[in-house]
């Protein structure tokens, strides 16, 4: 049985189509149906963002907003996402809970590692929350501490693009996809798959870290079944 943390970004939860909605559904539980079929070979579990709500650096520069208040407000943000993921996950048959940086009593509970270590041993899949609790530090971070926390190497980082490319390929068409790179290589060409500190984080523990599109159909059991879908970072 591998375990697998799962990270989401907020923004990808709106789902492939131009749309004003916060959240696709039908998205969401194509996902769940995936994680489903995986439960017999994958423990999967999640740390999801909050951009498709609120994204600090983004939308708290454009407001005038100090970061470590855009930072809070998009902690905030992912919970919202939390609690919908819970909600959507339990009408595909998966038990799950949510479980935040912070405890939000009447809300959420906290990220203590007892609560972590009884969902492990009951099988519940964790949704993340609340990113590391702290301004300036993005869900990547959190989500290599977390995968740290559940006792797994592996992070499967969900995209809207189909790996690690050597420059932005929605600027440039003559990208180039990067099917397997090494955290040095990685930090030295600052490459933005993730954070710099997520980056050396997961180098210093020797995670696996693979990168694909999340939207191509049934993207997770791809990846469960090809270890040379998308991009490898070790």
């Amino acid at each position: 049985m591998e375990t697998v943390l799962l990270k989401l970004s907020g923004e990808l939860l709106k789902g492939s189509r131009s749309s004003s909605q916060r959240v696709d559904v039908a998205f969401v539980r194509s996902v769940a149906h995936n994680i489903k079929q995986l439960d017999k070979t994958h423990r999967f579990h999640v740390v999801v963002g909050g951009g498709n709500f609120f994204r600090g650096a983004r939308d708290g520069a454009s407001a005038g907003i100090r970061q470590p208040i855009a930072d809070s407000v998009g902690m905030l943000a992912t919970v919202m996402n939390g609690l919908l993921l819970h909600e959507i996950f339990a009408s595909a048959g998966i038990s799950s809970v949510v479980l935040n940086a912070n405890p939000l009593p009447g809300i959420v509970a906290g990220c203590e590692q007892a609560l972590i270590d009884e969902a492990l041993k009951n099988n519940t899949l964790i949704i993340f929350t609340g990113g590391t609790g702290n301004p300036y530090v993005s869900t990547d971070t959190a989500a290599v501490i977390r995968g740290l926390q559940i006792g797994t190497q592996t992070i499967w980082k969900a995209s809207n693009v189909d790996g690690v490319y050597d420059t932005d390929p929605a600027v440039n068409k003559d990208a180039h996809l990067i099917k397997t790179i090494s955290y040095e290589d990685a930090l030295q060409r600052k490459l933005h798959v993730m954070d710099m500190t997520a980056i050396a984080l997961a180098q210093e523990h020797k995670m696996v870290l693979r990168v694909f599109s999340i939207f191509i159909p049934d993207a997770l059991l791809t990846a469960a079944q090809d270890k040379n879908f998308g991009s490898t970072i070790q």
